[in-house]
């Protein structure tokens, strides 16, 4: 995945602003302060407070989030493919990096609102935007602190990224409920994938089901997650590298968490400045997207990437009836086809438009 043109030109024409070390000591900060973020702290106000911190920001972060974002709105388009949105709240909006990806997936945008509390991060957006599309030009830009924001204004769709996992468990649910009660059609609630960003989007899901929300994805079912038990028995560190093999079907079940990963291209750069030799990386996220309306769930989600072995394809599912695995042989025809192109993260049916048998 590759940000849109006009971005990455205007991304990269800030970044010809910097001294290159400046800037590599910048990113070597940023990630450290990602490996062990500050608590009860917001990010963009405690750590990212100049002009190089904000350059590393647009260089490392601003891809990764954009990749994330793209993925769980294309899977919203997927799930409610006759849903219009032509207004969007995008809620701690940083430089409006959900704003690009909003536009992206739906093209009939018309109106966007972007809650953000750093008026640097505010006065980057909109310098970004200038060759974007009218829409993102004319953006209306908001400098508040959502911790003290009581009314928020009715939109299509409210995206709330990498935010609550920022505040104090304490003060998640009021704002998660505002920014419910603003959202018209849909929400968004995207977070790291680690064992604690997984918890906060956890906690999000109980609220929004607890708000009568209907759930998008990635859940197939609104019963309580399987996952919720194995996530409480990590000790992983919150570490957005940290790989999971697929999990065993016996009697210690390995401590799992729910999330996913979007790859996305490393500009040459990104990898000179983070000493990467892979021209990719992989951006892990958990996410919970509701709607206000009822709508028909996935009969399954792939929740691992598929083990492809002679003949046959492993399949490890989320279902109604809890995580699964699945094997699908080539004497199935239409659904090892299906198999053999479904990805990590996505819905699963069998060929025939079927819920998988399992």
């Amino acid at each position: 995945m590759r940000l849109p043109a006009p971005l990455a030109h205007a991304i990269e024409n800030e970044l010809s602003q910097f001294d290159r070390r400046a800037l590599a000591r910048a990113v070597e900060e940023l990630s450290a302060s990602y490996r062990t973020p500050p608590k009860d702290a917001h990010l963009s106000a405690s750590f990212i407070n100049n002009d190089v911190q904000r350059a590393a920001y647009l260089l490392t972060r601003v891809p990764a989030t954009y990749a994330a974002i793209y993925a769980v709105l294309r899977e919203v388009k997927e799930r409610i493919p006759e849903m219009e949105v032509r207004s969007l709240l995008d809620l701690g909006a940083g430089p409006g990096t959900a704003m690009w990806a909003a536009a992206e997936i739906f093209g009939e945008l018309e109106k966007v609102t972007l809650i953000e509390r750093s008026s640097s991060f505010i006065r980057l957006g909109q310098k970004l935007a200038s060759a974007a599309p009218a829409t993102m030009q004319n953006a209306r830009w908001v400098e508040a602190d959502l911790e003290r924001e009581r009314q928020l204004p009715t939109n299509d769709l409210v995206i709330v990224s990498y935010v609550l996992g920022e505040l104090a468990p304490g003060r998640r649910n009021p704002l998660l409920a505002n920014a419910w009660q603003a959202a018209a059609k849909a929400i968004a609630v995207i977070e790291p994938g680690t064992p604690r960003g997984f918890q906060v989007v956890l906690a999000a899901r109980d609220e929004l089901l607890r708000q009568k929300g209907h759930l998008v994805a990635p859940c197939p079912h609104e019963r309580q997650c399987p996952m919720e038990l194995q996530s409480q028995r990590s000790t992983a560190a919150d570490d957005c590298a940290t790989q999971a093999s697929p999990r065993r079907q016996d009697a210690k079940v390995k401590a799992d968490w729910c999330h996913f990963a979007q790859r996305l291209e490393r500009t040459s750069l990104h990898r000179r400045l983070k000493a990467g030799e892979l021209g990719y990386e992989d951006e892990k996220f958990s996410y919970i997207a509701a709607a206000k309306q009822d709508i028909a769930q996935a009969g399954a989600r792939v929740i691992r990437h598929p083990i492809q072995l002679k003949g046959h394809i492993k399949l490890e599912l989320c279902t109604p009836e809890g995580l699964q695995q699945q094997t699908v042989t080539r004497s199935q025809g239409e659904a090892f086809k299906a198999a053999r192109k479904v990805k990590w993260g996505e819905a699963w049916k069998s060929g025939r438009n079927e819920p998988p048998e399992i």
